[in-house]
């Protein structure tokens, strides 16, 4: 059952529920909206823009201190964010155009929806489609990495382009933090796992198995009755924002900005 009902949100409020339902959540910024609000301060332009987008794709601190030498940093470049998620996403496209209750209950629809059709879904590995594809692609850019062991499950990892890297597999840790950020392997820690002749996906992080995978969907949101069933609690009803349709047709997907850094270009 779906813990956060529409009568906890009255009660307690939205931003309560939500933190009662995610107790430590890591809050990040979307780069694209940061890049806004550089715009709107004047600061415009092709190049800072560039600029902007490498800064947040550095994983590593020296990498990050190269690019720019002071900005806070934590809520929106890869080389600040914390290991523990295993998320190392810069964009987020959420938008809000209903009030609250409507949008809660889309929510919930939509989730209700998903829930039910993942949990159906069979995977034929132990990892899942896009995770096994990612693995694939990994495997064969490796071919450009050499490992050396040093010992203490240490390896030294040169790549053809003069990077030289240390990899250790016995705590799942890459000095590129690429692996410590989203819990895959990267090429450089392929050419390790190679050169002990292990299968890269037993290095995945667990979150990524199907064992996590089922215990997410595991259980169900229930479906609901119309709000005129609900039972009322007394409290003050939530009240809708003023809101203007704008006379032309409104838009369903984000209009993307001129010189926008293409998907492929923004890992």
């Amino acid at each position: 059952m779906y813990p956060v009902t529409f009568a906890v949100v009255e009660q307690k409020g939205l931003g309560q529920a939500i933190r009662d339902l995610i107790p430590t959540p890591e809050h990040r910024h979307c780069v694209r909206h940061l890049h806004n609000n550089f715009k709107i301060a004047g600061h415009s332009g092709l190049a800072l823009k560039q600029r902007l987008w490498a800064v947040a794709r550095s994983t590593t601190i020296p990498t990050f201190e190269a690019k720019m030498e002071k900005i806070p940093t934590s809520h929106w470049s890869r080389s600040h964010f914390t290991t523990h998620s295993k998320c190392d996403m810069l964009l987020k496209n959420l938008s809000r155009d209903k009030t609250i209750l409507t949008l809660l209950e889309r929510i919930r629809s939509y989730l209700k929806l998903r829930m039910a059709r993942l949990r159906e879904t069979v995977w034929t590995h132990d990892v899942g489609p896009r995770i096994f594809g990612i693995i694939e692609n990994l495997t064969t850019e490796s071919a450009q990495c050499m490992a050396s062991y040093a010992g203490g499950g240490k390896y030294q990892v040169n790549n053809i382009h003069g990077g030289m890297y240390v990899v250790d597999l016995d705590r799942h840790t890459c000095t590129c933090r690429k692996w410590d950020l989203c819990g895959i392997p990267y090429s450089y820690v392929m050419a390790a796992i190679a050169k002990r002749e292990k299968s890269p996906y037993d290095f995945v992080h667990s979150l990524y198995k199907s064992a996590a995978y089922d215990k997410a969907y595991e259980s169900y949101i229930s479906p609901m009755p119309n709000q005129e069933y609900w039972r009322k609690i007394g409290h003050r009803s939530i009240k809708s924002s003023l809101y203007h349709k704008q006379p032309k047709r409104h838009r369903t997907s984000r209009q993307k900005e001129p010189n926008e850094i293409p998907k492929m270009q923004q890992s």
